[in-house]
């Protein structure tokens, strides 16, 4: 009688096992693929770092990071066909006007001069 308790513990474990292994098996791939990660993260995380930007001050980075993200690949669809200069420039104030809202809106008072001071040491680094 005292087998049979064995075999019936080891059948219980070795189901437990199975069902806990199947689960995981299923579970990913159930699962969501990761979603790729945006044109501007490195920059997103630097800044958050950085200036130590509160959880509402990071939302709204993002949010501009992802609309700047949309409006340069639609001048890069417009510009496509007909490439020059005039996409660049458009890229440029484009470009300005994100970090002047980033500057203004998303930073405190307190950390836009550092601010400035980092984008001037990135716009024209001195090495």
């Amino acid at each position: 009688m005292q087998r049979l308790h064995l075999w019936i513990g080891v059948l219980a474990l070795t189901c437990s096992a199975l069902g806990l292994a199947a689960g995981l098996v299923i579970e990913r791939r159930l699962a969501p693929p990761p979603t790729p990660p945006g044109p501007f993260e490195d920059y997103e995380r630097l800044v958050a770092q950085t200036f130590d930007l509160s959880g509402d001050r990071r939302a709204y980075l993002s949010q501009a990071m992802d609309a700047y993200a949309r409006d340069i690949d639609a001048i890069r669809r417009r510009y496509l066909a007909k490439a020059g200069a005039d996409m660049q420039r458009e890229l440029e104030q484009v470009g300005l006007r994100y970090a002047q809202l980033i500057r203004d809106d998303v930073l405190p008072a307190s950390q836009r001069q550092a601010f400035d001071e980092v984008s001037q040491a990135t716009l024209y680094p001195t090495h």
